[in-house]
């Protein structure tokens, strides 16, 4: 289905959910009338309301610690068909393990309490790191997420908003730290392409506005980290 610039716009004023979970900034496409990406009317009317944009997420105070004792490492194989949640088996994979200036302290971090609306389809924090000067939320997409970049961001945005950041400090050792907010992605991903894209100036702007930061990762063994963009009181390095 295609649509307008108009009825991209309408989209927006008519959800009644989180945005990154609204499948509008899912779409991949150009509008009918101005040949723009969808993703980037999203992320301009975004930048225009962004006071609302951000205001509308609200945190929740996480009654037990975010870190979770049970966790541990396991291996993850993209060849295994016998994994139903790939992208949270990378995660687990990535566990205590150190790429470039980031140390894993821990995956599939809990937000919630107890079920209420508050918590109403709100999921996990992919991935925590330290870069030895403060904790990241990491958003990770596996290789062959079609995800977009905007949705990928408006995510990790949410979590970084929704979490007690000085409790979160606290329960990994780490009391005091500033936290940031970053999506972690593959090369030649949907995301990454995205980013590469020169059409979408809106969704570089929303994410410097939104202080969210960008990892690309080589496909390989290593996972090696070899581009990174800065935001909002973000260092910029690449």
């Amino acid at each position: 289905m295609t649509y307008n610039r108009k009825e991209i716009i309408e989209k927006i004023k008519l959800r009644f959910k989180p945005m990154y979970q609204d499948s509008c900034v899912n779409y991949v496409g150009f509008t009918t009338d101005t040949n723009e990406k969808y993703t980037e009317i999203i992320a301009e009317q975004l930048l225009a309301d962004i006071e609302k944009y951000e205001s509308s997420i609200h945190k929740i105070k996480r009654e037990n610690s975010y870190k979770v004792k049970s966790h541990k490492w396991r291996p993850y194989d993209p060849d295994d068909t016998s994994i139903k949640r790939k992208e949270e088996r990378l995660a687990q994979s990535m566990f205590g393990r150190k790429f470039g200036e980031l140390e894993i302290l821990d995956y599939q971090i809990p937000l919630k309490n107890a079920r209420t609306e508050e918590n109403k389809g709100l999921g996990k924090i992919d991935l925590l790191a330290w870069d030895g000067n403060c904790l990241i939320i990491l958003e990770l997409k596996k290789p062959d997420s079609t995800e977009t970049l905007l949705r990928c961001v408006l995510e990790a945005y949410t979590y970084w908003k929704t979490v007690d950041h000085k409790k979160l400090a606290q329960d990994f050792g780490h009391t005091g730290a500033p936290v940031r907010a970053a999506s972690l992605v593959f090369a030649n991903s949907q995301q990454h392409k995205d980013w590469l894209c020169k059409k979408q100036p809106h969704i570089k702007k929303l994410m410097k506005q939104l202080g969210v930061k960008l990892y690309v990762m080589d496909n390989d063994t290593d996972l090696k980290i070899f581009n990174k963009d800065g935001g909002r009181d973000q260092p910029t390095c690449v």
